[in-house]
């Protein structure tokens, strides 16, 4: 034990006796001895009204399950929503397909389409579906929002013409030459040519807007466009009764301003490829041969 140099009297000297603890040192150990009793003497009470430390770690455990479990529903329930819309083209037959639905803000509904790879230079497509509500809607401007549909897809516009009105089954929509580029991790990124399209404005109970890229040996022109665009099916839910009417209307030009007769979903359908293409000539098929004459 340490010595005050203010304890004159505890001091010690040569050849004095050795130094005891002082009083006030031993009534300090013996009221921290006390103190001690007393705090173990709590914590074997409390012990006995709470659960161990150990088991508060387990309702921890609890909470975070639970925590981890709520976005997986949230994720479940997103799953079970289904596009309503596909494209029954075959220019996209052999490729990959993309569906997503979304839910914006005040409840409008969104359905994203892409079909094939962007940087594979064969056909691409995307198309955002959109049903908006109520009448009253401002219609941005065209290169804003095609910039924005572009950026969704991870693109970005380099170049854009001022557009021009397309006919189509479902109205009329608004198409321009436009220039995508797609940054590449590997080296220079892939532009291309394509068109990009809208339908908006007026009161129909749908908006769509997207891009859609040909193939190099046969750029995408608007007729082209038009008669991928009359492929568009459409699923009735009943949901969105405005919506299932606008399709069936259109459902009945469908083919009208494709140079054919109309084709119903699930028909074969030729391709916008071939249109310009000439049909080889059947092979002559062989005559049967003249029986011999029997002689007599």
């Amino acid at each position: 034990m340490s010595v005050s140099g203010f304890d004159q009297e505890y001091v010690t000297h040569p050849g004095a006796e050795p130094l005891y603890a002082r009083p006030l040192g031993n009534l300090a150990a013996a009221m921290i001895g006390v103190v001690a009793f007393v705090v173990l003497g709590a914590a074997l009470v409390l012990t006995g009204d709470h659960p161990p430390a150990v088991e508060s770690h387990n309702d921890e455990d609890a909470l975070r399950a639970l925590a981890a479990a709520a976005p997986a529903a949230e994720t479940a329930s997103a799953a079970k929503q289904y596009s309503a819309f596909d494209l029954s083209s075959p220019e996209f037959a052999k490729d990959k397909k993309s569906f997503t639905v979304k839910q914006l803000e005040g409840g409008v509904r969104e359905d994203n389409l892409t079909f094939g790879r962007f940087a594979s230079g064969e056909a691409y497509m995307r198309l955002d579906i959109r049903q908006p509500s109520g009448e009253k809607r401002t219609v941005p401007d065209f290169f804003l929002d095609l910039t924005r549909h572009a950026a969704q897809a991870g693109l970005s516009v380099t170049k854009i013409s001022q557009p021009t009105p397309l006919s189509t089954r479902f109205g009329s929509f608004e198409v321009a030459d436009i220039r995508l580029s797609q940054p590449s991790s590997e080296g220079a990124a892939t532009e291309r040519a394509c068109l990009a399209l809208r339908l908006a404005g007026g009161k129909q109970p749908v908006e769509i807007a997207g891009l859609s890229c040909g193939v190099p040996a046969k750029p995408l022109d608007r007729r082209a466009l038009s008669c991928i665009l009359d492929r568009l099916d459409y699923s009735a839910s009943g949901e969105n009764k405005a919506l299932d009417a606008f399709f069936l209307a259109a459902e009945q030009e469908r083919g009208k301003g494709c140079g054919g007769a109309a084709l119903s979903p699930g028909a074969t359908k030729s391709s916008w490829l071939d249109a310009h293409s000439t049909m080889p000539a059947l092979k002559n098929e062989p005559t049967p041969a003249k029986r011999a004459k029997k002689t007599r």
